[in-house]
């Protein structure tokens, strides 16, 4: 055929057979380029968007967390020393869980995470699933909370949990949230100081007799919580040297997968909503 012919063939498509027009090869080819260049540029602001989200959740978690600490004056203030954010050693032993442990509830504060939930009479969380979610959310950190740690240098469990998260990213820096949670934290807690009953049980107790959650609703809490502790150690995340020092026994048991002896057939269930 001539070239007139050629680029008088009709496109695919073209409901004027004969009559469209094709375009050449390097038309075709910028053609596609620039939908390419323009797909590129939708992933990054999307990527962006997500980050900006993920940036605005941990700092209202952030925000949340610290006021309900101060609302509800659990332990000492926490204080940034060479050793990092951590707050000082509390020597009195844990005590059994009690169904108003927590204490300081105002039911008519439908600003608290626990304002629908009163502590002397278990009452399950009608609120739609998301809404659900952070008030259990906020009612696993302030049982967490209200747990003296045992470490030295360390307040409560919440801030022991917390260290050990970062432990954890420190020796085993590919480990996912779900890893962190399920192959270390969950069996640590099961372990930690020869408690009986061990700090597992007595945090999944805490949970139901406060806010009458099932087993797989606390850990869907605690996988949240993580989530928000792995980004922020992401950003930044403290060394070796800046951890509570009675954490640190702990880096042989991690670096050998000491933990997994530990782990239970429901420990890695998914726990996602």
């Amino acid at each position: 055929p001539t070239l007139a012919r050629v680029f008088s063939m009709p496109m695919p498509g073209d409901n004027h057979l004969g009559q469209g027009p094709i375009l050449d090869q390097p038309s075709q080819v910028s053609f596609e380029r620039s939908i390419f260049d323009s797909i590129g540029s939708i992933m990054v602001t999307i990527e962006s968007l997500s980050n900006t989200i993920d940036t605005i959740e941990l700092k209202l978690d952030e925000l949340i967390h610290a006021r309900n600490a101060a609302a509800f004056q659990i332990g000492p203030p926490a204080h940034k020393s060479g050793k990092g954010l951590w707050t000082p050693p509390v020597p009195n032993p844990v005590t059994q869980p009690s169904p108003n442990v927590l204490g300081g509830f105002d039911p008519n504060d439908d600003t608290d995470y626990m304002a629908l939930v009163a502590p002397t009479s278990p009452v399950r969380v009608l609120e739609a699933p998301r809404q659900s979610q952070k008030l259990l959310v906020g009612a696993l950190n302030r049982v967490l909370a209200s747990i003296p740690s045992l470490c030295d240098g360390i307040d409560s469990v919440a801030f022991e949990i917390k260290a050990f998260v970062a432990l954890v990213m420190n020796i085993i820096p590919d480990m996912t949230p779900t890893g962190i949670l399920s192959e270390n934290l969950l069996p640590y807690l099961r372990t930690a100081h020869g408690l009986t009953p061990s700090l597992r049980d007595r945090i999944w107790q805490d949970m139901t007799n406060i806010t009458g959650c099932t087993p797989l609703e606390t850990r869907r809490a605690f996988k949240r919580i993580i989530d928000t502790q792995y980004r922020g150690f992401r950003r930044k995340l403290p060394s070796l040297d800046e951890l509570p020092p009675s954490m640190l026994s702990l880096v042989n048991v991690l670096r050998v997968n000491g933990l997994a002896q530990h782990k239970q057939d429901g420990d890695a269930e998914p726990i996602d909503s």
